[in-house]
């Protein structure tokens, strides 16, 4: 009889994002001197960024040939320019995105198996 086996586990590591932001105000025409700093969009708005992933996850085998996998985690970029908004924005923060994920693997065969 096979057993359930899960394993949860940690994750770090190091990432680039790559992006092209499109910012417009939204707002009244005649409020937009008042509540923008800088005009939209934004000068010197990087499209390449370094990242800092980190964040946890589990998986289940739920038997001999099915994997379900759950993980959650943010990401540090290391630049405020990530969303095209740095001056109109929080210029003194770094830009954050979060993401939560759900697989199934399908194992295929055995690695007790003997070509």
């Amino acid at each position: 009889m096979r057993r359930f086996f899960v394993s949860p586990y940690l994750f770090a590591g190091a990432a680039a994002s790559f992006g092209g932001a499109k910012v417009e105000y939204y707002g009244l025409p005649a409020d937009e001197p008042k509540v923008l700093s800088a005009p939209l969009p934004e000068v010197g708005v990087n499209q390449k960024f370094l990242a800092a992933p980190f964040g946890i996850g589990c998986r289940a085998q739920i038997n001999e040939s099915v994997v379900l996998g759950l993980d959650a985690g943010a990401r540090l970029v290391f630049s405020d320019k990530l969303d095209g908004v740095h001056l109109n924005g929080n210029p003194e923060n770094n830009d954050w995105y979060y993401f939560c994920g759900m697989s199934i693997s399908f194992i295929f065969s055995s690695a007790k198996k003997r070509w």
